[in-house]
């Protein structure tokens, strides 16, 4: 069964590469030929973009991780206490 996968597995890898030395050149020509009449700007402005939310939803992903961590840490004194309080009855 094992052997089965890694020889599945050869092949799908040799098949990618021999495509992509067989079409990879044209495409890379493809690709320069589209930068050059201008969509390279206007891509190059979105992904400059998504950086910037992406960066912004991380900033406030951690600032929401910082605030549960505050409050946990709240719930976890006060659950001692009670413990402590509670347990002197």
């Amino acid at each position: 069964m094992r052997v089965g996968v890694c020889v599945i597995c050869l092949v799908a890898g040799a098949s990618a590469m021999y495509g992509y030395l067989q079409y990879g050149p044209g495409l890379r020509g493809l690709y320069a030929a589209q930068w050059q009449e201008g969509g390279g700007r206007a891509e190059l402005s979105r992904m400059r973009l998504a950086l910037v939310q992406e960066a912004a939803s991380r900033a406030a992903a951690q600032k929401a991780a910082e605030a549960w961590a505050a409050e946990v840490s709240r719930l976890e004194v006060a659950l001692r206490f009670l413990h402590e309080h509670g347990a002197s009855r």
